[in-house]
């Protein structure tokens, strides 16, 4: 078998096949646990590490520690509506998360480029739901919360799960609330952050800011219309105007009749995009 064996984990990062995203800390593999279970492989790149994506992040911001925040996350949550964490290990100083394996994103269902099982639309919005007070009660907020890292399962009955934990925060007990650094704001998925996270469009610099639980609510609001319209972003149709519409309150899209998309909101690479080979 070609590829490596890191501990229980196997994995083989020279086949492109085997690719099904990458993330600003990670990339992400389909491999193998314990060598027969079909497993995704979350691959996260750390600090000192010869790789320019953390070197951006940490000139940003050098406290980041997207693989602490992530398995500390995890390891709290057992939910069936939470990507399930089955194993870790650590070689050479990189980090290797055995993860549910799911057959595909919100997004790509969305899109029509999934057309496999799909739980009815009410339980789907439930999931949805329900999954997202999950790290809110563990006392820590998601703050990630958008249709590429909703996932779809490959068991049945087919659950709606919410994954990637990497940039959950802490939650202030005494005032519900937490910090947001710079690289927040660098982060590509705007477009979906609540306006108290965002800085104003209109200006060069950065404000201090504070989100919530509540913050993670309004990305999961932008999900459901997302979701239901489907394809369809409340707020506009591409990365600037989207930003700008939510920072200043004003959706345009809630009036559009529900009429699929052709082309993505964001002509990027998407984190954690899980894809049937």
């Amino acid at each position: 078998m070609v590829g490596r064996h890191f501990g229980r984990i196997w994995l083989d990062t020279e086949n492109p096949h085997l690719l099904l995203g990458r993330g600003q800390f990670s990339d992400v593999f389909r491999g193998k646990l314990n060598g027969s279970m079909e497993v995704a492989i979350k691959r996260i790149v750390q600090e000192n590490q010869p790789d320019p994506r953390y070197n951006q992040i940490a000139a940003i911001n050098p406290d980041t520690q997207s693989s602490k925040r992530e398995n500390e996350a995890l390891r709290q949550l057992d939910h069936p509506n939470v990507i399930k964490l089955l194993h870790v290990e650590e070689h050479n100083s990189i980090k290797y998360f055995a993860l549910e394996l799911c057959a595909a994103t919100l997004y790509q269902y969305c899109l029509r480029q999934y057309n496999g099982p799909m739980p009815p639309d009410a339980v789907v919005l439930l999931h949805i739901s329900q999954s997202g007070p999950i790290p809110n009660s563990k006392g820590f907020a998601h703050r990630n919360i958008e249709p590429k890292n909703i996932l779809i399962s490959k068991s049945f009955p087919t659950r709606i799960i919410l994954a990637d934990f990497g940039l959950s925060k802490s939650v202030s007990n005494t005032s519900g609330s937490y910090s947001v650094s710079q690289d927040r704001s660098m982060n590509d998925q705007l477009c979906w952050l609540a306006a108290e996270l965002l800085d104003n469009p209109d200006d060069q610099g950065f404000s201090e800011k504070r989100g919530s639980i509540a913050s993670d609510i309004f990305s999961a609001g932008c999900v459901f219309y997302f979701y239901l319209t489907p394809g369809w972003h409340p707020f506009g149709s591409d990365l600037d105007s989207t930003q700008r519409n939510i920072f200043n309150g004003e959706p345009v899209l809630l009036n559009r009749k529900s009429t699929p998309r052709t082309i993505p909101i964001q002509e990027h690479d998407w984190s954690y995009d899980f894809k049937e080979s």
